[in-house]
């Protein structure tokens, strides 16, 4: 997935604090490499189930910790300690980070970076876990173990939960190249599609696209938001967005006591309600 050279960062140069954009994290042909597709089309909240999730956090702790061995070997007492204190914190880290990437915390959660504004905590602790899984990853291949699966999934949803929720928030610069594209892979994985369905409505027309893979973001929502399965929606209702569809107008309408449907029309995904008086209305 990626080099050793990508993901073992060199202890003369330490990792930026500021952005994940800095580092091209969010950047679209970066985070193919982090959805993947065998998971495409399944419900993400079983596909990242919190046992099998921490099954593999563990797997990818010692497979990291034994190559470490190779360049520093430790006393047995003190790889134990290490193991149990590294599977501890990560396995907290990937919980966390799986209900941010499941759309299940709230807009205002934050991961614990005590000290800096909200967005900058969230892509710390993207970023953070983002390292760790890839350092994993080059380990579990070194050893000759199968590559983690579930750990570059979460990291690639939490992207982009993370995009999308930039620019409903407008906290970033919506027009850079990180956060201006979701790719077929980023929007799929979102709506919990197959890749050959959204390919098929990228075909239909349904979707823009640019340069055959990426789609513009505020078109791509637009479309995502009247998905049944899109991961967010409860998200999206919950900001102060500028995008706004039927699905969205009708949940608000059913939640009003002055409102009532009238008429539901299947074929065209159309219903029709009528607004009355509350005064009016009878106990």
């Amino acid at each position: 997935m990626l080099s050793n050279a990508a993901v073992l960062p060199l202890e003369s140069q330490p990792l930026p604090n500021d952005t994940l954009s800095t580092e091209g994290l969010l950047a679209a042909e970066v985070n193919e490499a982090w959805i993947q597709l065998p998971l495409l089309g399944q419900s993400a909240h079983r596909a990242l189930d919190e046992v099998r999730l921490a099954e593999e956090t563990q797997r990818a702790s010692e497979a990291m910790l034994t190559t470490l061995d190779l360049i520093a070997p430790q006393a047995p007492h003190d790889r134990v300690r290490q193991v149990h204190n590294i599977d501890r914190s990560m396995e907290t880290v990937a919980i966390k980070l799986r209900q941010y990437a499941l759309g299940q915390s709230p807009a205002d959660s934050r991961f614990g970076h005590e000290g800096r504004k909200r967005s900058e905590d969230v892509k710390g602790g993207i970023r953070d876990f983002m390292h760790f899984t890839a350092m994993a990853q080059t380990a579990c291949r070194l050893q000759g173990q199968p590559s983690l699966v579930l750990l570059p999934h979460l990291v690639g949803l939490a992207m982009v939960r993370h995009k999308i929720e930039a620019l409903w928030q407008e906290e970033g610069d919506v027009s850079s190249a990180d956060t201006q594209y979701l790719t077929h892979e980023e929007i799929a994985a979102a709506c919990e599609l197959k890749l050959s369905s959204l390919r098929n409505a990228v075909s239909r027309g349904e979707l823009p696209q640019s340069d055959g893979t990426c789609v513009p973001i505020r078109q791509a929502l637009d479309w995502m938001l009247v998905r049944q399965r899109f991961l967010f929606l409860r998200l999206a209702r919950s900001l102060p967005s500028q995008h706004i569809n039927g699905k969205m107008a009708s949940l608000w309408l059913d939640r009003q006591p002055t409102a009532e449907a009238v008429k539901t029309v299947s074929r065209l995904r159309l219903t029709l309600w009528r607004l009355g008086d509350l005064a009016n209305r009878e106990p």
